[in-house]
């Protein structure tokens, strides 16, 4: 194959994820989440996962580890890994991940990500624009074989506070509202409720709509949802 066939062929792939990535989404999807809120002036002792872990940035050699492209994978968890894979290569610099220190290999990852990466972060057309005290953290991803144990709550309190040398006091992180498991890991890292988020998206996603309202002190779920939905 010659090189100008080889670049057809690469463009074409790509081209080719990108449809199927649109058809993924469907003509119309209305999802809601949370936005849970850690407040970084308030002390938080992080909880303690069932293994020893150490948290450490991402290197390049992780992503193979942490986000296989080839195996037996169910269809499920490629999505997952897809997902990441195209996060990464939106902040490629942005990622933290925690080591099993019983191997030296990580078993989780998540992004930090800050108001300098507002631009980036609009083109996903899921968050609110960042202040400059303000960060996401996102694309939590614990591998099969070392989930459900405790290390998404360990992991998130000790990425969060990443944020403090960056003069960033809120950081915020999004669960979709069936996540149960999720959630109580973030209120477990010093997460609170914050935002509530109705998201609809037209045209295989063309189009989308992203509705955040703030909780308040006396707000329950179902509330917010009624406020939405008015």
């Amino acid at each position: 194959m010659t090189l100008a066939e080889n670049s057809f062929a690469a463009k074409f792939s790509r081209f080719k994820k990108r449809v199927e990535g649109r058809l993924e989404q469907g003509f119309y999807a209305e999802t809601r989440g949370y936005g849970l809120r850690r407040d970084l002036a308030e002390a938080w002792p992080a909880p303690k996962a069932k293994i020893p872990i150490s948290v450490r940035p991402l290197e390049i050699s992780d992503l193979s580890l942490l986000l296989p492209l080839e195996g037996n994978i169910p269809p499920e968890e490629q999505q997952q890994i897809r997902w990441r894979r195209h996060f990464h290569k939106k902040f490629p610099h942005r990622c933290f991940v925690a080591v099993d220190e019983r191997n030296d290999r990580p078993c989780y990852m998540q992004w930090l990500v800050y108001a300098d990466d507002n631009d980036a972060l609009e083109r996903f057309k899921c968050f609110p624009k960042l202040r400059k005290n303000e960060a996401i953290l996102e694309q939590a991803y614990t591998i099969p074989s070392h989930r459900g144990l405790g290390i998404m709550s360990s992991a998130m309190a000790e990425i969060a506070e990443q944020a403090v040398q960056r003069n960033v006091r809120y950081v915020m992180t999004f669960v979709d509202t069936n996540g149960i498991a999720s959630i109580k890991a973030c209120q477990r890292a010093g997460f609170r409720m914050h935002l509530h988020q109705h998201r609809i998206q037209l045209g295989y996603g063309l189009i989308v709509r992203n509705n955040f309202l703030q909780f308040q002190e006396d707000d329950k779920p179902s509330d917010i949802s009624k406020k939405l939905a008015a």
